[in-house]
């Protein structure tokens, strides 16, 4: 994942997070951090928590952009983090990245959107 955040342009532009559940008893929870490539999403970063509560999120955040240096996010550097995360409309997700990044632009995937939408119809 170092190779990554050195290596593609694209690290610094965008970056897509998303959580998975319930693949364990205790219901814990795995954030993929993942940026585009011509061979498609690449790996920034992962991490699990014990539910997807804000606090946690922010808390896993931080602790993820301790683990991160100045040539992070190709030269943007780990305070910065990308310019666009790309999200569900997890609001608990959403707000946590507002914490840690608050400089970063927050968009809503297409694909969430148009889940949302049909599974309200």
């Amino acid at each position: 994942m170092r190779r990554v955040h050195i290596s593609i342009k694209h690290a610094e532009e965008m970056a897509f997070i998303d959580a998975s559940g319930n693949m364990d008893r205790q219901g814990c929870r795995v954030f993929l951090i993942l940026t585009h490539s011509c061979a498609g999403g690449v790996p920034l970063g992962i991490f699990i928590t014990t539910n997807e509560s804000t606090e946690t999120v922010t808390q896993a955040l931080e602790l993820y952009k301790s683990l991160l240096d100045e040539t992070s996010y190709f030269g943007r550097g780990a305070a910065l983090g990308p310019a666009v995360f790309m999200t569900d409309d997890s609001a608990s997700e959403r707000q946590a990245l507002k914490n840690v990044y608050p400089d970063a632009t927050l968009l809503l995937c297409v694909f969430h959107l148009l889940q949302a939408f049909w599974r309200f119809l």
